[in-house]
Order: structure tokens, then sequence, then C-alpha cells
């Protein structure tokens, strides 16, 4: 599963902290990932700027990235069968089981396959992403009702949870707060992108806690309007290491306190599927903001 990203770094931040922009987006090449819509692969050309690769520029190797994907789709089959037999015994053991001790083990047991099912949700979801289900969506709505709901455990967290949204022409410089933010999208893949980035935020802040910004944008440039979506927080942020990795499956930034290494990937992959490109903006010591650009004509209309 082939992508390029580039690798820019750029001069001193006021702090005289290297700051460093990792850039991701998806080849013009459809993936063989999935035959079955190959009209949901090709990337329009307006979506496509970061294609080319400067001159300090990183690219992961793209055969080991699709023979990751075919490994992760057979051993994903492979182990979700025994993993079924193991959960449907114990379902049927549970509920006739009396034994304090025993009763407990067992419970253990289905949590722990509970656990091991939902790994392998992820890892299907980057090896055999389905298809969009593409229906007329108010990105706005959808993104504050997944704030709304996330809000609480941001709030446990000891964090501040912030949302905002505008218009934007660029050609005018004009900005209008009133406007719509509809176009053709999943409604449950793009909640699923926007809880995964707030819960990745909230990881990072989980220690000394902070502020979270989420940013919705469209932005309208001539014939080219897009959808941009901002989530930047006050946390930990990643090393140059982990930006480099930051999208790859089981790669997990733990030093920086971000997740076990799913979360992201599902965002890129979902995000690639609506023919979009992520950028992360990042520090060290913090802030880090991650942008996802989706484009509201052509290609995402159904």
């Amino acid at each position: 599963m082939p992508r390029n990203f580039c690798w820019k770094r750029r001069g001193p931040s006021l702090e005289n902290t290297p700051r460093i922009t990792v850039e991701y987006a998806v080849p013009e090449k459809a993936s063989a990932m999935n035959d079955e819509d190959q009209s949901t692969l090709p990337i329009d050309s307006a979506t496509s700027s970061h294609a080319s690769l400067p001159e300090n520029s990183w690219s992961p190797d793209a055969s080991r990235l699709e023979a990751l994907a075919e490994f992760a789709a057979g051993a994903g089959h492979e182990i979700n069968n025994p993993l079924a037999t193991i959960l449907g015994r114990v379902q049927l053991l549970l509920p006739g089981e009396s034994h304090p001790d025993r009763r407990k083990h067992l419970e253990t047991i289905m949590s722990q396959t509970l656990r091991i099912r939902d790994m392998i949700g992820d890892l299907m979801l980057f090896a055999r992403p389905p298809a969009p289900q593409r229906a007329m969506v108010d990105l706005k709505q959808l993104v504050e009702a997944v704030c709304l709901k996330q809000k609480p455990e941001i709030q446990i967290a000891g964090c501040e949870l912030e949302f905002t949204s505008e218009l934007v022409e660029t050609t005018t410089g004009s900005h209008n707060k009133s406007g719509e933010f509809q176009a053709y999208f999943d409604r449950h893949q793009l909640s699923i992108v926007v809880a995964e980035l707030l819960r990745n935020a909230r990881q990072a802040m989980k220690e000394n806690g902070g502020i979270v910004r989420v940013h919705l944008s469209r932005i309208t440039d001539g014939d080219l309007p897009q959808l941009q979506l901002i989530v930047t927080d006050t946390g930990r942020g990643f090393s140059a290491l982990d930006q480099r990795h930051a999208f790859d499956p089981f790669y997990s930034g733990r030093q920086a306190g971000r997740g076990i290494g799913f979360g992201l990937c599902k965002v890129w992959q979902i995000v690639r599927q609506h023919h979009g490109t992520i950028a992360i903006d990042s520090q060290p010591e913090g802030p880090t903001s991650i942008t996802i650009t989706i484009p509201v004509e052509g290609p995402t209309k159904p």
C-alpha cells in the first residue's frame, strides 16, 4: 500500500526549538487493496500537491508497506478464526459458572479475547479498508457531536476542549462563519477520524493537562473548495523518529504518550479513502497540530 510523504525541517521557532512537518498524501496510482471500487482511489490533481518531494524529503519503502498490508490481512484472518472459537466457548461456559474464582478467570479470558478482536478489527481496517458509504454530511455538525461525546473524557484528564469553525475565500480574503460545511462523506468513518485525533491529543496531555483546539474551515480557492480540520494539543510532541513513523501500523510513540499504534493508522487510511491529505506539525516538547484536508467536490461525490 504505497504512500508518498515528505519530511521538511523548518528553521528555529521563537523558542529556538526545531519544528518538523511531516505531510502524507495519497499516490496517484490506485492501491490493490480495494480492487472492487477503483473509482474511490485515484487522487484528484487538486489534492496531490504534496506528491512532489523536496531535496530533504524522506520516503518509506513502498514495497515494504505493501507486504505489511498483505501480511496484516492474512494474519488477521487466520487469528480471527480460532479467536472466534475461544470467544464462543467462553460465552457458553460463563452463564453456568457459579464458582467465584472460575467465573473471574472466564471473565478475564472473555475481556482479553474481546480486546484482541478489536485489535484485529483495527488491523483489517488498515489491510482491507471498506469503501466509504457516502452520503451528504454536515461536517461541522459531525465534529461538534464527536467533540461533545469526547469532552467528558478530556475533562477527566484535566484538559480543556475548544471548537471553532469558519469559511474562508482565499481569493478575496473574506471570512464568513455562517456558511455550510456539507459534502459527500462516510459519516461513520469521519466520526472515527475525529474521535481518534481527539484521543491522540488527550493521551499526549494526560500527565500535565492542557488545551485541545479543534478548528474546522471550508477553504475556497477558485473552483477548488476543501474542508480542513486541524486538531492542536499542548501536550508533549512527536520526536523526528515518531513523526516519520506516525501513521505506520504497529508503531507506538509511547515516549510521547500517544496510543498503541493503531489510531493514527486508521485515520490515515480513512482520509486516504476520501482522497485527502494529512500533515503533522510538531515540536518535541509541543505543541502538535494534525491537519486533515479533504476535497469537497469531484471525487468526494458518489
